[in-house]
């Protein structure tokens, strides 16, 4: 990343500032005033920790940030309080009476996230999901989310690049169901088995891996919810 999207991250970075002082957005980063400077004149790349900092703080995300994607979510800094100005989010079609707001995640950000170990379900856009599409049960203070697929066939279970996933934390999994999961330092979508003192993930291709309960205890696994849902040609905007 250094040598490839250094000036891209410092122009981004820079640009976000706005008229902000870099005194003004260091002490938000609890950083240096000298240190941001070098990042804005592509002397330092951020770490991974900084940059989902950065990205939380100017409530856009770690993929615009390093030029996988060209659109800035919401330019708007948070104050120290992390308050923002709202999210502006689509007006619902005719037939969206029966629909639900969710907000959408980008794979590689919740993947970066979890590697650094700062994970926050920073929602970079907002679009209106079906009723049907959320499955059973959700809870108000645990929203499902929408993830948009990538990286690669066996991760996604099949599903192609740019599909747009409904992931519910709250719905009940069985044993066969998909779930978004973390482990062993990757995210991808897996059939559930629950045994006795393990968890069965079942890929793709039908290869398997086991999760001990001690591993599960430790944090070095994490189920984020149960796949709902799966669009294959994105609508609504997505």
């Amino acid at each position: 990343m250094r040598n490839r999207n250094q000036k891209l991250i410092a122009e981004r970075i820079r640009g976000l500032r706005g008229d902000k002082t870099q005194n003004e957005v260091a002490e938000l980063l609890h950083i240096t005033q000298a240190y941001l400077s070098e990042i804005e004149r592509g002397k330092k790349v951020p770490s991974k920790a900084l940059l989902f900092e950065i990205a939380e703080k100017f409530n856009t995300t770690v993929s615009y940030l390093i030029g996988e994607t060209n659109t800035v979510v919401l330019p708007e800094l948070l104050d120290g309080a992390g308050n923002s100005a709202p999210t502006a989010v689509p007006t619902p079609r005719d037939d969206d009476a029966e629909c639900i707001l969710l907000g959408v995640l980008e794979f590689n950000d919740i993947l970066e996230a979890c590697r650094v170990g700062t994970f926050v379900k920073k929602m970079g856009a907002h679009i209106y999901v079906p009723m049907t599409d959320i499955g059973e049960r959700y809870s108000e203070s645990n929203l499902p989310f929408v993830l948009k697929l990538s990286g690669g066939n066996n991760r996604l279970f099949g599903f192609p690049d740019g599909s747009r996933a409904v992931i519910n934390p709250e719905d009940t999994l069985h044993n066969f169901d998909i779930a978004l999961v973390y482990y062993n330092g990757d995210l991808a979508l897996k059939k559930i088995m629950n045994k006795d003192d393990e968890i069965e993930l079942i890929s793709f291709d039908g290869s398997k891996i086991y999760v001990s309960d001690d591993e599960v205890l430790d944090g070095d696994f994490k189920i984020f919810g149960k796949l709902t849902s799966v669009t294959l040609t994105p609508n609504h905007g997505f």
